[in-house]
This record gives structure tokens, C-alpha cells and sequence, in this order.
């Protein structure tokens, strides 16, 4: 009896580092997750507050209820007067132009609305493109892009062939003489 006595307290002096990393750990770990969720209870507070603010700030509209009368008049005279559309046409071309593509085509028509349309056909590369279109559509915010086309000749090519379809929004009647089957082709 005596040697078993004496065999577990040799065991228990032997194990007492084994106890001590255990609760070190353990007290760790409590000590971690404290702050941790109280970060937590703190971003998730935070980001409701923005949220409800944002909600507040801006007022709440049915998604299916259409712009009242006096919005769309509004929204209307915004829009640049048709005898403008040649003149933002040649805009748009130029501003392709300094944005490095190589306009290969451009073909100006009306549509059905009496609204102007301009193909451009022509090559650069995709950042190129992407800023073009972002530049273009910033610059004029009764502009439409329609269609956007990419091509590449072959996988290894570094620039785009690109068909491009733009509509000028404008308000009032059409050029004189300009129809909805009205076409001009312009070369490079």
C-alpha cells in the first residue's frame, strides 16, 4: 500500500506541469474570447447604426410605383435639344479617339423615336475600351449605350475589335429632313 502511495505521488509531482499548461490555456482562451465577442457586439451595433441611418436618410419608394407626372417633365427638359444630337455624336467620336481606339466606322441613324443612334465599330485595347465607355457615359447623361460588342482576332491579341451602339437621348422633334429610316455613314 505503501509503494502504491508512493508510486501516485510520484505520478501527481511528474504531471503538475501537464495541470499548469492546461489551465494556462484555458484562462487564455477565456481571456481572447472576451474582447472578441465584445469587438464583435461592437461592429455588428456599428454596422446597424449605418444601416438604419442610411434608411432614414433616404426615403422610401415603392420599386413598382411609377416617377409622378412632375419627375418626368423634370427629367424631361434635362434632356439636350435634338438639334444638339449631331454635335454630341462627333463629341462621342472624339472622345473615342483620345481614349487610344482606332475608329474604324461610325453610321449615325434614328430610331423609331426619332432618337439618334451612332454605331462605332473600331480597335483598342480593353482597359482602353472599358475607359472609354465609363468616360463616354459619364460626360453625357442623356447618352444610352445600347450594345457593347468584344472581339479578339486570335487569344493572343492585346487589342479588342469592338461594335458599339449608342443612343442620344434628346427632347424635341428630329433634324430636319432626319426620319426614322434616316442613315449617314461616315468613314474614318
Amino acid at each position: 500500500m505503501d509503494r502504491l502511495l508512493l508510486s501516485l505521488r510520484d505520478q501527481a509531482a511528474s504531471a503538475w506541469p501537464l495541470w499548469a499548461g492546461a489551465l494556462a490555456a484555458l484562462l487564455a482562451t477565456l481571456l481572447l474570447l472576451g474582447p472578441v465577442t465584445q469587438w464583435q457586439l461592437q461592429a455588428e451595433l456599428q454596422a446597424e447604426q449605418q444601416l438604419s441611418a442610411a434608411s432614414q436618410a433616404r426615403p422610401l419608394r415603392s420599386p413598382t410605383a411609377p416617377p409622378s407626372p412632375a419627375a418626368a417633365i423634370g427629367a424631361a427638359t434635362l434632356l439636350p435639344e435634338a438639334t444638339r444630337s449631331p454635335e454630341r455624336s462627333a463629341q462621342l467620336a472624339g472622345l473615342a479617339r483620345r481614349h487610344g481606339v482606332r475608329v474604324q466606322r461610325l453610321r449615325e441613324q434614328f430610331d423609331a423615336a426619332g432618337q439618334l443612334q451612332l454605331s462605332l465599330s473600331g480597335q483598342a485595347a480593353y482597359a482602353n475600351w472599358r475607359a472609354f465607355v465609363a468616360a463616354a457615359l459619364a460626360a453625357d447623361p442623356a447618352l444610352a449605350l445600347d450594345r457593347l460588342r468584344l472581339q479578339r482576332a486570335d487569344a493572343d491579341a492585346v487589342e479588342l475589335d469592338a461594335d458599339t451602339q449608342w443612343t442620344f437621348l434628346h427632347r424635341g422633334a428630329t433634324t430636319a429632313g432626319a426620319g426614322p429610316s434616316a442613315r449617314r455613314e461616315v468613314a474614318r
